[in-house]
């Protein structure tokens, strides 16, 4: 009896792993937790819920994409909980501390307008052609 009280721990203990899900919580303007299985596998296609500080309704509903992944972008500082789940029960409950709502942004500088590179242009060629005008002149 013993013996078989052994070997079904093992199998549970055994099994378990295959049940327990991963994530990482990636950073930015948005926040994307990345959710695989215990052995790698993304967690892909599967219900998500997202609530805010103290929501009772979610703040997102979806699902996650084909690498496993959810994104949002919060619109507020404070602990927030992200629920993915599977049909079958699996899935995590997973809270992310948001303490700046934009962190790392990186903003591309395009430079001046058109318009204003238009005038800038013809500014330039005016002094060139003042300054040849004015050398010419003096030459003479």
């Amino acid at each position: 009896m013993r013996l078989l009280a052994v070997l079904v721990f093992l199998l549970v203990a055994v099994a378990a792993p295959a049940h327990e899900i991963d994530y990482v919580v990636h950073e930015g303007a948005s926040r994307t937790v990345e959710v695989k299985t215990a052995d790698g596998r993304p967690f892909a296609f599967e219900s998500s819920e997202i609530f805010g500080p103290g929501d009772r309704t979610p703040h997102q509903v979806g699902r996650t994409d084909k690498h496993g992944r959810v994104s949002f972008v919060p619109d507020r500082i404070g602990e927030w909980t992200v629920k993915v789940f599977s049909e079958d029960g699996h899935g995590l409950t997973a809270t992310i501390q948001v303490q700046d709502l934009h962190p790392a942004v990186i903003s591309g500088d395009r430079g001046p307008n058109r318009g204003l590179r238009i005038l800038i242009g013809v500014a330039i060629v005016a002094l060139l052609g003042g300054a040849m005008y004015w050398r010419s002149r003096s030459e003479s």
